[in-house]
């Protein structure tokens, strides 16, 4: 309740109605005392302590009590007053001094001070982490002391910096504004004013996601690559011509979190299209309809290269016979068979024997076989069978290389065919020994095998090799060319640099030269015969081994190339890309029906992987490329279930 002011009225009672004269000073108090210093408007009230002795007199107040504008409520002796007066609002930031006046007008002054309690609050008021736009506030569960928080999905949890706000007065460890570590709970502790504590349990979890893309997809059986039209919700396929559209499945790259219908593997029908649901984390569908479309039928050449390296395709009649039955099942229409290696020949030759004393390869010599025959032989056969007509092509892959790691006997025998260096050694590249490509009798010795294999067997056609026909750029400083090299240029010596520019087109002037001599003889021939070519790709080949297979084809004097585009899954298929577009600028827009790129489909223990193999049969289809030939026959077996997808329908042989 509120205390009130003692009023003491002296005048005018009847005791001072006794007498007239003069006042008596004796008779005046000399009382001045603070008896009692209340602030009533707060509850409880507020008492203070009065030290009459010192003058003091002091009071706490409740927390959170502004002192700017308290009013005590005061009690003093009797007949005495107070200044400031009691009731008068006050300003107690600091001390006040009260003075109190007796009745004889002595004074006594009081300091009044006036304290705030020490404040137990200790709560975590907010918790915001303002680095999101909008700001993640987190929920405060006052009861537990815990607080939650949900930052958007994609977020980490690693390093997330709180602004917080605390009870008036508290503190709180680790402090407002330090990056903290959330992915596990994180313990944060308030401490009051007045010590005491409270601890708060922090765990920040990541928002569900909402994203429901579709980023990425493939058939996965021919592991053909949808175009996504992200703005159409629409999915575009193109696929070999003659799949079975009514049993494919998706493999699919999504949204994190993200999951599809059908899912993969899932098989689907898609002769009349389809549909691919996705639904984000948070339940958010998108729906994407899908189109297939066929690529052309293809017309070009399919064909592989059959080896007597790492394989056993020719080691007997049987085997042969299965690989020509797996080129047939995989709709295949050419194989390429080596027919000139390490200086022998895999069929029987007369021109091979009065070089080299040997008629064919010791390996099928000794035993009565002649490979090239026989695989014709079972090449018809499964034409007959199966109504395919699968071709045979005889495969110079040594070319103008008499052997690998060493001379080899043909260089031996004859000494003066070897390609030199300038420094007059025998040239060898990558551990191939070299006969001289511009040597009139190797040139004849190589046009006498391709004319002898022709002549004497039932062939669609002959191939040269990245060794055919061709040099390293190391080469031409035997006694021959340097002859026909200053004859040709007024007696001058050729470069010393092998690299010199003059020099390099000089010699692949005469490599084409004879590339064209070759050509024009085989047709001579037979009108029918085809002659192809595997070379090196440009720019390659030109600079190291003085290929230059964009001006045969363009001028007309190689039926066929597929240059060695052979590149790796590791590189990408950006990398492969790259160098077939490379090719395909130096080559006339009316060639590029006769251009089927050699890819590499084994070698050691490589073979590329499905994805990257389809995508570079995809690329050819789409720059309007309409065949390929792989290297070699091994890799087949390891990719037959790929091929059976990748060409589902026999393709028609080119007219070369």
């Amino acid at each position: 309740m509120k205390l009130s002011g003692i009023i003491v009225l002296l005048a005018g009672l009847g005791l001072m109605a006794t007498g007239c004269g003069d006042d008596d000073d004796t008779t005046r108090s000399s009382e001045k005392d603070i008896i009692s210093f209340v602030f009533d408007e707060l509850e409880p009230d507020v008492a203070a302590s009065i030290d009459n002795e010192n003058t003091l007199i002091t009071a706490t107040v409740p927390s959170g009590t502004s002192l700017t504008t308290l009013v005590p409520a005061i009690t003093i002796s009797e007949k005495a007053t107070v200044d400031p007066p009691s009731g008068q609002p006050q300003d107690f930031t600091n001390s006040v001094i009260y003075t109190v006046t007796a009745e004889d007008g002595t004074k006594k002054a009081y300091t009044v001070v006036v304290n705030e309690e020490a404040s137990s609050g200790k709560e975590i008021l907010s918790f915001v982490f303002e680095e999101f736009e909008p700001d993640v506030t987190a929920a405060i569960d006052e009861a537990n002391a815990v607080v939650t928080a949900e930052v958007p999905f994609g977020s980490s949890l690693k390093s997330l910096t709180p602004t917080i706000g605390i009870s008036d007065k508290a503190g709180i460890d680790p402090p407002s504004g330090q990056p903290a570590d959330f992915s596990t709970p994180q313990i944060y502790t308030v401490t009051a004013e007045d010590g005491t504590k409270r601890l708060y349990t922090v765990v920040v979890s990541v928002g569900k996601s909402n994203e429901n893309e579709l980023r990425h997809i493939r058939i996965s059986e021919n592991k053909a690559v949808g175009a996504i039209d992200q703005s159409t919700n629409n999915v575009a396929f193109h696929v070999p011509f003659g799949t079975d559209l009514t049993a494919l499945s998706f493999d699919y790259i999504l949204s994190d979190e993200a999951s599809a219908d059908p899912p993969v593997a899932q098989k689907i029908d898609l002769s009349t299209g389809g549909k691919i649901t996705v639904t984000a984390e948070n339940g958010d569908v998108r729906e994407y309809s899908v189109e297939v479309a066929f690529y052309p039928q293809d017309k070009g050449v399919r064909g592989v290269w059959l080896t007597n390296v790492a394989s056993n395709a020719l080691n007997s009649r049987a085997d042969i016979r299965a690989a020509v039955e797996l080129v047939e099942e995989l709709n295949m229409n050419t194989i390429f068979m080596v027919v000139w290696n390490k200086g022998l020949t895999l069929f029987d030759s007369d021109v091979a024997e009065a070089v080299t004393g040997t008629r064919i390869d010791p390996v099928y010599g000794n035993v009565g076989r002649d490979p090239l025959q026989e695989l014709i032989e079972e090449t018809n056969a499964v034409n007959t069978e199966k109504g395919t007509d699968i071709k045979v092509v005889a495969w110079f892959e040594y070319g103008f290389a008499s052997q690998f790691g060493q001379p080899g006997q043909l260089l031996n025998d004859n000494p003066d065919w070897a390609a030199r260096d300038n420094q007059g050694n025998i040239v060898e590249k990558n551990n191939f020994y070299w006969m001289n490509g511009l040597l009139p009798d190797v040139q004849q010795f190589m046009t006498d095998l391709f004319k002898e294999v022709v002549q004497d067997y039932d062939i669609y056609g002959v191939q040269g090799d990245d060794r055919l026909p061709a040099m390293p750029v190391e080469a031409g400083y035997d006694d021959y060319t340097v002859n026909l090299y200053k004859t040709e240029h007024g007696g001058a010596e050729p470069p010393a640099d092998f690299r010199e520019d003059n020099w390099i087109q000089w010699r692949v002037d005469k490599i084409n030269d004879y590339s064209q001599t070759l050509y024009d003889e085989m047709k001579a021939l037979d009108p029918q015969i085809l002659v192809m070519h595997g070379p090196h790709p440009m720019t390659f080949g030109r600079r190291e081994y003085l290929q230059d297979y964009t001006t045969w084809l363009n001028n007309g004097y190689t039926d066929s190339a597929s240059p060695q585009l052979y590149r790796r899954d590791d590189q990408g298929i950006g990398v492969y890309r790259g160098l077939l577009e490379s090719q395909l600028v130096l080559i006339n827009n009316d060639k590029l029906e006769r251009f089927f790129p050699g890819i590499l489909l084994q070698v050691g223990s490589y073979v590329p992987n499905e994805e990257f193999l389809a995508d570079m049969i995809y690329t050819h289809r789409d720059n309007n490329i309409q065949g390929e030939v792989y290297f070699f026959f091994e890799g087949l077996k390891a990719r037959k279930e790929l091929f059976k997808n990748l060409y589902p329908a026999k393709a028609i042989y080119p007219d070369l």
